[in-house]
């Protein structure tokens, strides 16, 4: 049942947990398949700054800087258990699909408050992007707007 509410995209995640008395986690655990995934981060092209100083989200100083970089690498938690399959991150903002990284299979998950430091690889190009990912759908510059209730998601690779 969750599953088919889930597919409808008639309820957000927190009101599947509602309907069945449990958390997020939980629903995005029952729902999850452990195979590769690309992770989708849908974001504004506003600047947003934590209460440490640092940067989320988009920083404005270039898709290559150290700053946008480091932003891009924080995340907030993703089980231990899914961290093999996570394959890449999209960075969708304001509807477009503005960059995608490669997660380093190799690199290390550093813990960062709340958030993870994961380990991206700089950003693909789109001949990259069509090497690595072939089955991924879509490419840099495509439409891709939110889901109701998504701030991020899982997409089968």
């Amino acid at each position: 049942m969750a599953r088919q509410m889930y597919d409808s995209e008639e309820y957000t995640v927190q009101q599947i947990a509602d309907t069945f008395h449990t958390s997020r986690a939980t629903v995005y655990r029952a729902l999850s398949d452990d195979g590769d995934f690309a992770y989708i981060v849908y974001r504004s092209g506003k600047p947003k700054t934590r209460p440490d100083g640092s940067i989320m989200g988009e920083t404005g100083q270039g898709e290559q800087s150290p700053a946008q970089y480091d932003a891009d690498r924080q995340l907030s938690p993703l089980a231990g258990h899914k961290r093999p399959y996570a394959k890449a991150m999209v960075y969708v903002v304001d509807g477009t699909v503005k960059r995608i990284r490669a997660i380093d299979p190799k690199g290390d998950w550093v813990p960062h408050g709340g958030d993870w430091e994961i380990p991206v690889t700089a950003p693909l190009t789109p001949g990259e992007i069509a090497e690595q990912f072939p089955t991924l759908g879509f490419s840099l510059g495509d439409k891709l707007p939110a889901r109701r209730g998504k701030l991020r998601e899982h997409l089968a690779l």
